[in-house]
Parts: C-alpha cells; structure tokens; sequence
C-alpha cells in the first residue's frame, strides 16, 4: 500500500527543518565552543603536535595509535590553521558522513520504491535525535568518525 503523496512531503519536511535545526547548532558548537572532554584534550595534543608540523607518527604513543584516523586528519587540518575550530569542524564533517551513510543505507536496504521513500528521511531523523550523536557531534573525540566510517562500509 502506497502512502499518500503529502504525508511523504510532510515527513521530508518536517525532517529537513530537524536537520537544519541541529546543523546549525553543531555548526554553532563548533565555531564557537571550546573542547571540553578529557579525550578530546589528551589525544588532541598529538594532532596538535602534527599541526605544529612534527611528523605523522612522532609524539604518538601506542594508546594512540590505536585511534589515527580522527587526530591524523585533525592534525594535517590544523597545519592549515592553528585555530581550535578547524578541528571542530573536521569531527563534524565525520557527523555529516555519518547522516549520508545512514539515509545511503536505508534507500538501499528498503525493499521497494515506496518504503524507501519514507525509510530514508525517518531513518535521518531517528540518528539526528540520538543524544550520543548531539553530544559528539563536534567534540573531537573518536565515536563519531568511526561510526560514520562503520556505516559507510
């Protein structure tokens, strides 16, 4: 049974005006507020250390290097710029990664034309109301980056 056409637009709506909702205040939260977790600070001090131009791997330890892929990438963007907030955005970029795989996901896995037009959107909008993905949206910790990358496998 097909659901009728302005329910569909309605969902997609009223989750599109959700994610322009929370891209806005990750986006806030990432200009503008400072790291706060202790994982954050600690592992960031290596990406750091890459942004000051030392090598990839010369202040990693092995508790570190069992995370690379966040503080790598964070500290080859802070040799760019040395602003707190470039590597804000770089963990957000792994929140939005993460919301593509997940709709990418839910199209594909919908098993015909008119379950995946409303699985995607509502499937958006259950991640987007996860309080773990709000708070580390832009925390520069390691969850999110690997759950996009999980998800996007």
């Amino acid at each position: 049974m097909q659901p009728p056409e302005w329910s569909v637009r309605l969902v997609r709506a009223l989750v599109l005006a959700v994610a322009a909702a929370f891209g806005a205040a990750a986006l806030f939260a990432a200009l503008v507020m400072p790291y706060r977790a202790w994982d954050s600070l600690a592992f960031g001090a290596w990406s750091r250390s890459i942004g000051e131009g030392n090598g990839l791997w010369e202040h990693a330890d092995a508790l570190k290097l069992q995370r690379p892929l966040f503080y790598v990438a964070q500290g080859l963007a802070w040799r760019v710029s040395d602003a707190e907030w470039i590597g804000r955005l770089v963990s957000l970029a792994f929140a939005v990664l993460l919301a593509a795989a997940v709709v990418w996901l839910a199209r594909r896995l919908a098993p015909d034309a008119d379950v995946r037009r409303l699985l995607a959107p509502l499937a958006l909008a259950a991640l987007l109301g996860s309080s773990e993905l709000a708070t580390h949206a832009a925390s520069g910790m390691t969850d999110v980056p690997v759950a996009a990358l999980v998800a996007a496998t």
